[in-house]
Formats: structure tokens, C-alpha cells, sequence
């Protein structure tokens, strides 16, 4: 079989060229296991050139079909950017984004999703239909979802408790962006005129623990906020040793981080943190706009429309 046959992620067969994008030297792919995407002749040249398919890049493009975004472009320039923030999921965290997933795809109570344990491993970052039916199963057992197979073929509901974990608990879905940062007022314009506004820009809404009133002590706010949270943007200028707690919360809880940090300051990022790709701003412009991109391509773009 000609390699050129096969999609250039997942090596799988079923899929539809699309079109080709000569601009760009590109084509356009529809996957039935890794979804619609864009690929550069170089970045597939690139891929074609693994000794196995690259699963979690395929779980990442589904994941964009999942949440209704544009579908991605893999390019020379952006794909080792984007196999870097890949996010590396547990086998609980697995689980929570397959739920997730599923709520995304059914949109409310009562409805069913029909699915394929061939086709759809992706949507729980799996790396076959076997896990797939594992995490199903895991969360059917804990009540959060409602799932029956017959051989391949699956169909499942999201259990009231399962809503519950995802408008409330640590699957959320809320288009929420929690922003963990120094409150020093050097920073200020930071937060209003580059973290604020890029989190915006890309359809989320930005939330600091100042951001609403509350009555709570603002450690549990703290854990409150981000365990309901769909991602976590820290920004360490300042090495304010609490940014360093909630990223590291954040990612307990298996939240995506993007890190952040003035470029002057990124020689005292902290050891055990330097090796994550940082966006190293000079202004607050450049920082809002390259932090919606960064959400955008390694997130999507988000529900919640800005409003002039």
C-alpha cells in the first residue's frame, strides 16, 4: 500500500483528500479518525517519516472538530510548537476528556451519542478502540455515563452525574480561561491589555481570583475557580512562587497551561518549569495576540463572542 494512500497522522486509510491549497503547498484532509485538518507538503514529509502514527497529534485535531473550531493547519513553521504542547493525559485524565468530549457532542440531557470504537478512540486520547472501551466502561461504572456496545459499535448518554462533573467539577467544559499571575501593579496593564484581551480574542472568557466578589477564602476560591476552569494561563514575571502552586494545581487536575512570561524575565523561569514552551512578550499587543493564537491552535477557538 503507497504511503500516500494513508493519512499522514494517524496511517489510517479512511480518509478523503479534500482539496489541495497551492498557496500554500498544502492539503486538505478529512480523517474519519483524526477529522478535518489542513497539512503542509513539508510537515507531512515530516510525519510520514515516524516509525508509528503520531495519536495524540490525531486526538488533538479531533478535538477541534469536537469543540466546533476551525479545523487545524499543520505546517513546517508551527508543528514542533504543536507536538510540544501536546498535552500528556493520564489515564484518569483520559477518561474525563472522553466524558467532556461527549457532552460537547450530545449539547444536553437525554441525548445519545453513536459512535464506533474503531473510528473514535481520538475523543478520550486513546491509542486504540480497546482503551477506548476501557475509559466507557470506567465511566459507566462510575455512573457518569450511561453506555451499551454491540461489537464495535457504541452508544452512550451523559448521566446526571456526569453533567454535574462537567458544569461543575473537574471535566468542565465552561469557555472559562483562569489566569494565575503576579498582582504587583507593574502588572496590571499586563492583565488588562494583553492577558484579558488575547483570552477574549479567542472566545473564553479570562478570570482572575480578584475578578467577581465573593465571601469565600480565597484559597478555596483559588482551587474553586480552577478545578472549574477549562484551561489555565499562567504568567510568571515576577516568579511569584503562587503562580507556580496554581500552574501546578492546574495541572494535578489535568488542566492544559499555556505559560507566559515577559522576555526579560524568562533567564529566572524556575528549573522545573523551563522545559514547557513559553510565550515570551516585549508589549501587551504582542502578548494578547500571540496568546490567542496559541490558544486557538492548540485549544480552538472558543463559544463566547466579543463585543465591540
Amino acid at each position: 500500500m503507497s504511503p500516500e494512500s494513508t493519512c499522514p497522522v494517524c496511517f489510517r486509510t479512511s480518509f478523503i483528500l479534500r482539496g489541495t491549497n497551492e498557496s500554500r503547498n498544502a492539503k486538505e484532509i478529512d480523517c474519519q479518525v483524526c477529522g478535518q485538518f489542513e497539512i503542509g507538503r513539508m510537515a507531512e514529509l515530516r510525519l510520514r517519516g515516524s516509525e508509528a502514527p503520531h495519536m495524540q497529534l490525531s486526538a488533538w485535531i479531533r478535538w477541534h472538530q469536537v469543540r466546533g473550531a476551525e479545523p487545524p493547519r499543520l505546517m513546517k513553521d508551527n508543528l514542533d510548537l504543536t507536538i510540544a504542547a501536546l498535552p500528556s493525559w493520564t489515564v484518569s485524565d483520559r477518561a474525563l476528556e472522553l466524558l467532556k468530549a461527549l457532552a460537547l457532542l450530545t449539547k444536553r440531557p437525554g441525548v445519545s451519542w453513536k459512535g464506533n470504537l474503531h473510528d473514535d478512540f481520538p475523543l478520550a486520547w486513546a491509542a486504540d478502540g480497546e482503551e477506548l472501551a476501557f475509559h466507557l466502561s470506567a465511566l459507566n461504572s462510575r455512573g457518569l455515563l450511561s453506555v451499551t456496545t454491540y461489537n464495535l459499535d457504541v452508544k452512550a448518554s451523559v448521566t446526571a452525574s456526569g453533567w454535574d462533573a462537567v458544569e461543575r467539577g473537574s471535566a468542565s467544559i465552561r469557555p472559562i480561561a483562569f489566569v494565575a499571575m503576579s498582582f504587583s501593579k507593574s502588572m496590571e496593564d499586563a492583565w488588562t491589555n494583553g492577558l484579558k484581551v488575547g483570552i477574549e480574542r479567542a472566545g473564553y472568557t479570562a478570570q482572575r481570583a480578584d475578578s467577581t466578589p465573593h465571601n469565600e477564602r480565597i484559597d478555596q476560591k483559588i482551587v474553586a475557580d480552577i478545578r472549574t476552569a477549562q484551561f489555565i494561563v499562567a504568567d510568571v514575571t515576577e516568579q511569584k512562587s503562587g503562580v507556580y502552586f496554581e500552574a501546578g494545581l492546574a495541572i494535578g487536575f489535568g488542566k492544559q497551561v499555556i505559560w507566559c512570561v515577559r522576555k526579560d524575565d524568562l533567564k529566572n523561569v524556575h528549573f522545573d518549569t523551563r522545559q514547557f514552551a513559553h510565550i515570551e512578550w516585549t508589549d501587551y499587543e504582542q502578548l494578547a495576540s500571540e496568546l490567542k493564537s496559541f490558544i486557538v491552535a492548540i485549544i480552538g477557538q472558543g463559544p463566547v463572542i466579543q463585543r465591540v
